[in-house]
């Protein structure tokens, strides 16, 4: 398996990210190596209730609740809940670790996702 590094911006500089100890990795935010064919077979799983077999769980995912204080939640269970222009309903879920980025967008009515997977933060290159 081929495994990519990431980089990070310093001076204007593209630079390898710095070392990471792997005891510092072991959870789902460091610790998942997927590749693009991972996350097809992923979608195609999800789309198909090979992951959650019960539709319901999907509405509770995808679901808000809310607040203790009155507040509607824009938070499922790991997953941002939103709506495009157009007023479909999208999920989406991010991160960021050791020089690496990714992001996920579901439009749920469409059956439609994009993953993208950067080898560099782009906050620090859009800040630039």
């Amino acid at each position: 398996m081929n495994r990519a590094a990431g980089y990070q911006l310093e001076d204007d500089q593209i630079k390898n990210q710095e070392w990471v100890s792997q005891s510092l990795n072991q959870f789902a935010d460091g610790a998942l190596y997927l590749s693009i064919n991972d996350m097809v077979n992923y979608e195609k799983a999800f789309n198909t209730n090979q992951i959650l077999k019960n539709r319901n769980s999907f509405d509770e995912m995808w679901g808000s609740f809310t607040l203790n204080d009155g507040t509607i939640s824009s938070y499922g269970f790991g997953w941002s809940l939103d709506k495009t222009i157009n007023g479909k309903r999208v999920v989406h879920h991010g991160g960021t670790w050791q020089g690496f980025e990714s992001f996920i967008i579901r439009v749920l009515s469409a059956r439609f996702t994009v993953v993208s997977s950067l080898q560099i933060f782009m906050k620090q290159m859009l800040n630039k």
